[in-house]
């Protein structure tokens, strides 16, 4: 009774610290918290960004990375998806790059666009996306969600981007 005890202490005591170590993730800024609200209200001077823009800022990227573009799907006239190859036998793969234009007026992007581009990433077999927007994002956007990686870039992401972009790209 008395060895019984402690092996089932020993073993809640190995399970939670197999659970800290698995779930344990880096402390999070205070910008991944901020609101679309907040977001906005420090709006980056610059100009209004179009899908275009999106697009150059995808190339770049992907040149710049060494990633190889395979192919480009035209969802609709403010939706583009470019699927992109790295050659690398270490780090070989497919990544997603997603552009949508930020619906008005309000210029958010809302989760179900996010959702609709986890699924298309995962039908194409990749574990890796990115979603762009000419906007921001919707607060219920920045929730935690289980399943593919996606990292966002919203409108002042891409600026920020776009600045080290040369003219001539």
């Amino acid at each position: 009774m008395f060895n019984l005890f402690f092996l089932v202490f020993f073993a809640i005591l190995v399970a939670a610290g197999l659970a800290i170590l698995i779930t344990r993730n880096s402390s999070p800024t205070k910008e991944s918290f901020l609101l679309p609200e907040e977001d906005k209200a420090n709006d980056p001077l610059g100009p209004e960004l179009k899908l275009g823009d999106l697009e150059k800022l995808v190339k770049y990227l992907c040149d710049s990375k060494g990633l190889r573009l395979k192919d480009r799907l035209d969802n609709s006239t403010e939706e583009v998806v470019f699927v992109a190859e790295n050659d690398d036998p270490i780090l070989y793969g497919t990544l997603v790059f997603g552009c949508v234009v930020a619906a008005e007026p309000q210029g958010l992007t809302p989760l179900s666009t996010l959702l609709e581009f986890k699924d298309l990433v995962k039908g194409l077999g990749s574990t890796k996306g990115f979603l762009l927007t000419t906007g921001y994002f919707s607060r219920d956007v920045h929730q935690p969600l289980e399943g593919v990686k996606i990292t966002l870039f919203n409108r002042k992401k891409v600026l920020a981007e776009l600045a080290n972009v040369p003219p001539a790209a």
